[in-house]
């Protein structure tokens, strides 16, 4: 009996010792990956897989001001921006949300104070006091670089604390990326998980099947637009423009290297005779064959034709897009719930040559040119001033300044853009 009992009570003490050494050694394990990936030898997470998230509230006080906090992330992901705790009688507040588009990426810049301007909210701001100089304008940028409608709900919650005359959320360009449960602060098998990631050179953050990643998106903005109509608080929701020329094919949806129909394709595309390539195409949908049938339609002139296919393509491989399917889901929401409707979509489809977008007006993948940023900020003051949000001195609104002027006031000159080596 007793020898039994020492035996099992030997047993314990050594499981418990191995128990305290394995966490020890995960501890330890974990620290190295953390340093690693902060000094960024290695980076588990691929950028166009990284989400934004918060710790705290989106924005904290340190005396009479709220300023933008800090988000967890690998790198810096906030808009500097500040606004008064007590809000002016005549002032006009408006928190601009969503990820980086809605920042003004890469004019603006998160965490650095030297590049505030370029953005949407930038152009808005200085033809709202350029049309209403009675008004105080308050126009806030609250958007960060990777924030998608999961982070937009969390942050919309907040900022009705703080007395908005209106939201605008301008999101859609990151969804499916991060479910909407985490990432949480980094538990050792977390931390672990994240250094096998590293070792083996995969993504951590696999993309949600599009069924789920639809559903959550209306679910998250029509959890919005509840909470803002539940606080009595105007609430614009706006598309987003598609880069309908990017293409980065994804393993998943590329024709397989050195197939018939991929190389045959191509061999006619290159010799001119588009309409065989995009037969040829045809039964085989998927993202590159899509894309591949939208440029024999357009280099034959059919521009309807290839908007479809361009726009169809990018169903399958949204890279970090917003697809046409989303943003119908807006225009529902908008509509169902009788929001204010900014369809950035459509105002950035009729600049556009042919109506298809492409380098033209974007920089990168979903991100626009200032001037695209001007044409969106000039189109959110419109409808402002349309609805009538702004209490209006007698003689208001005045006539907007010309584009000239106005870039002036925001102070995005030549010199500036060429300081930060910024697109012109």
């Amino acid at each position: 009996m007793i020898d039994d009992w020492r035996v099992r009570r030997s047993w314990r003490s050594a499981a418990c010792l191995a128990a305290l050494a394995l966490i020890l050694l995960l501890a330890c394990l974990a620290s190295i990956a953390e340093l690693f990936e902060h000094r960024e030898p290695v980076k588990p997470q691929q950028w166009e897989n990284v989400t934004s998230w918060l710790a705290g509230p989106a924005f904290v006080r340190p005396g009479w001001l709220f300023k933008s906090a800090d988000y967890v992330s690998h790198e810096p992901s906030t808009a500097v921006a500040r606004f008064p705790v007590r809000k002016a009688e005549c002032a006009f507040r408006v928190f601009i949300v969503g990820g980086s588009f809605a920042m003004g990426f890469p004019y603006v810049y998160p965490s650095d104070a030297r590049r505030t301007i370029g953005g949407i909210d930038s152009w808005a701001r200085e033809q709202l006091a350029a049309r209403y100089p009675s008004a105080q304008i308050e126009l806030i940028n609250a958007a960060t670089c990777g924030g998608n409608s999961h982070k937009v709900l969390q942050v919309v919650e907040e900022l009705l604390e703080y007395q908005p005359d209106l939201i605008v959320v301008i999101s859609g360009n990151n969804e499916g990326t991060v479910l909407p449960d985490g990432p949480q602060p980094p538990p050792l098998c977390w931390a672990m998980g994240r250094g096998l990631d590293a070792a083996l050179g995969r993504s951590p953050v696999a993309e949600q099947p599009l069924q789920d990643l639809h559903w959550w998106f209306e679910r998250n903005l029509e959890q919005v637009a509840d909470l803002a109509q539940e606080r009595n608080v105007k609430l614009a929701l706006a598309t987003l423009p598609v880069n309908l020329r990017y293409n980065k094919p994804t393993d998943r949806y590329r024709l397989p290297a050195g197939s018939q129909p991929s190389d045959l394709a191509r061999a006619l595309y290159a010799r001119g005779r588009f309409a065989e390539a995009a037969e040829l195409l045809a039964p085989h949908p998927g993202g590159e064959s899509l894309y591949l049938i939208g440029r024999c339609h357009e280099s034959m002139g059919r521009y309807s034709a290839a908007r479809e296919a361009y726009a169809e393509a990018v169903e399958y491989q949204r890279f970090n897009r917003i697809s046409p399917t989303q943003n119908r889901i807006v225009r529902a929401v908008a509509q169902r719930h009788g929001l204010m409707l900014i369809d950035m979509e459509r105002a950035i489809n009729e600049r556009a040559p042919h109506g298809i977008p492409g380098d033209e007006l974007f920089d990168w993948s979903c991100h626009l040119h200032w001037y695209g940023y001007c044409d969106l900020g000039l189109l959110l003051v419109d409808q402002i001033v349309a609805a009538g949000l702004v209490r209006p001195a007698p003689s208001e609104p005045l006539p907007g300044p010309s584009r000239e002027e106005l870039r002036q006031r925001v102070g995005l000159d030549d010199q500036y853009l060429a300081r930060f080596n910024l697109p012109r």
